[in-house]
């Protein structure tokens, strides 16, 4: 994108936001407010309607770990955090953005939760893994770039292939359902 599209989509995105009555100043503060605001997981499990509870068990138990799992301890709510980050980056790029994050360095454990919460998801993951040399993607993020980047595109369209399968798989129902079965171990964390 050169310098005159950015400033063409930066007057696209202040119009459509001034067109909705939103002042920048006060978006900004909004959303800086909303990352701020305080959470507590008691009330959080104890909401009648599960309208953001995943979402803010979520973020609770990603703040209390300074946004690394792998700092938990707790194996349902390690499970729970890395179902969710297998979900989000596969949301945000597929299974090949999956393995080019440093989630990805976390396979196997996520493999292990997704057979526990989402045993759909954990059939395709075991298929993704199927296909770097091995049958294993190495833990180290670097190694595993190189191999999806340098395997002639063979592996990134087997992955491509898997996405498919996984679009439309992500429903919170089974994230709820597995925090409200484990209710206990959240609000002790």
């Amino acid at each position: 994108m050169n310098w005159i599209q950015k400033i063409k989509a930066k007057r696209q995105i202040h119009t459509a936001i001034k067109k909705n009555g939103i002042k920048l100043r006060n978006l900004k503060r909004e959303m800086t407010d909303y990352l701020n605001r305080p959470l507590d997981i008691q009330e959080i499990v104890s909401r009648e309607q599960h309208d953001n509870v995943v979402n803010d068990a979520y973020e609770y138990c990603m703040r209390k770990c300074n946004w690394d799992p792998s700092e938990i301890d707790d194996g349902e709510i390690k499970d729970f955090l890395l179902c969710i980050l297998f979900d989000g980056e596969v949301d945000n790029g597929g299974i090949s953005q999956y393995f080019y994050n440093s989630s990805g360095d976390l396979y196997e454990e996520t493999l292990s939760a997704l057979k526990k919460i989402k045993p759909q998801q954990a059939a395709i993951l075991e298929q993704a893994l199927e296909c770097f040399p091995n049958g294993k993607p190495p833990k180290d993020r670097d190694s595993r770039i190189e191999i999806l980047e340098n395997g002639n595109g063979a592996i990134s369209e087997q992955l491509d292939a898997l996405d498919t399968l996984l679009y439309g798989s992500e429903n919170n129902q089974d994230y709820y359902d597995y925090l409200m079965e484990h209710k206990d171990s959240f609000q002790n964390l």
